[in-house]
């Protein structure tokens, strides 16, 4: 049997020319493997960011994050600014393939504060302009707003099925168990959905802690709230509440547009005022509110008896007012009496400039424990 034989070329100049005359699929194929397509790319476009772009596509015009390569294309602010600019000292160059610039850090939290602020300003705010959303809000003037709210969270603690979300939750424990819902997992997943809609975290602490002690434990009846807690019906149900008035009295809208836009507003919220309880303006307003609330529990608890429909600080002017009547009709009482007695009118000047002094510091103290003193006493 005879085999061909085939010459065999040593000759690798040649060989070298073959390979070179032919487009090597073998670099196409590496390429195609380091190349970020977006299936080997994290998912961010469902989060609502910016997805970077492939340089080699002809975006490198674009400018990109330093340090989560998202696409910056707006002109950042003064305080954006300086942010990257106390980052220059703490992180290193890492330029990589689709991004020159980009920079690495030990660890994550150095920049993310940085990232979570340039996507306020190229997204979340550009939306919430456009939506109408108040960019600032005014957290001092919250308590009181809160207050005026009273009779509005008494009816629904009265008959809590007229909540939309007491009936979401409560169909929650009722399928999944509240010993689920109550356990450490469940209550972090639940938390992740709550939200003070554009109030952001700052918010959501200020109103949580007015409900809590504007309806402390016990103090209503918990059994038609059942399998709820008393946290659960609190945060989740009387605080989202409150909340969908407040955005009503904001924007003017009807309550379905403003349960609408306490979700569509979350996102904006949690970055323009991320807050939380250690942060120092939620600090200061509790602590005044707390302040407050202790040195005139006494008029806090006429106030809820009244059952007015003015506000706090207007109903207590009025019962100043009605004060100040009742002191003087005194002072005309006590001068009759002394005139007939034949004391004279020097009694009468003293006891009436005792009590203009009296008068006029609790017109002072505005909301001081003492005015009540004085009601209680006439």
């Amino acid at each position: 049997m005879l085999v061909e034989l085939k010459e065999i070329d040593d000759d690798p100049e040649a060989d070298a020319d073959e390979e070179a005359a032919v487009p090597s699929q073998v670099a196409e194929q590496e390429l195609a493997e380091i190349r970020p397509t977006e299936s080997r790319r994290p998912d961010l476009k469902g989060k609502g960011r910016v997805v970077a772009p492939w340089p080699m596509e002809g975006a490198l015009s674009e400018p990109l994050c330093s340090f989560c390569d998202e696409a910056i294309d707006f002109t950042p602010s003064e305080i954006l600014l300086a942010m990257r600019e106390k980052l220059e000292d703490i992180t290193e160059a890492d330029p990589t393939l689709w991004n020159a610039n980009h920079r690495s850090a030990d660890d994550w939290n150095i920049y993310w504060d940085y990232c979570e602020r340039h996507r306020l300003e190229g997204i979340e705010l550009p939306r919430a302009r456009k939506e109408g959303w108040p960019e600032h809000v005014d957290f001092s003037c919250f308590w009181g707003r809160i207050l005026r709210l009273r009779r509005h969270i008494k009816a629904i603690i009265a008959n809590p099925p007229s909540s939309k979300y007491f009936c979401t939750v409560h169909a929650d424990y009722i399928n999944d168990g509240a010993s689920k819902l109550e356990s450490i997992s469940g209550q972090q997943k639940r938390f992740t959905g709550q939200s003070a809609g554009y109030y952001g975290g700052k918010g959501y602490e200020i109103m949580l802690f007015m409900l809590l002690h504007m309806f402390p434990d016990l103090s209503f009846d918990m059994s038609p709230i059942k399998p709820l807690s008393y946290k659960a019906f609190i945060a989740e149900v009387l605080l989202p509440e409150v909340c969908v008035r407040l955005i009503q009295q904001d924007l003017q809208v009807n309550q379905q547009a403003a349960q609408d836009i306490l979700i569509q507003s979350q996102r904006f919220g949690n970055l323009q005022y991320p807050g939380g309880h250690t942060d120092p303006d939620v600090q200061y307003i509790t602590n005044k509110a707390t302040f407050l609330m202790k040195r005139n529990q006494d008029l806090l608890t006429a106030y809820e008896v009244s059952d007015t429909t003015m506000d706090f600080s207007s109903w207590v002017k009025t019962q100043q007012q009605s004060a100040c009547t009742k002191l003087s009709q005194q002072v005309v009482k006590a001068e009759e009496v002394d005139m007939q007695l034949g004391l004279g009118e020097y009694h009468a000047e003293m006891k009436f400039d005792e009590i203009v002094k009296d008068v006029t510091h609790y017109r002072e103290c505005g909301m001081d424990y003492a005015l009540s003193v004085v009601i209680a006493e006439l």
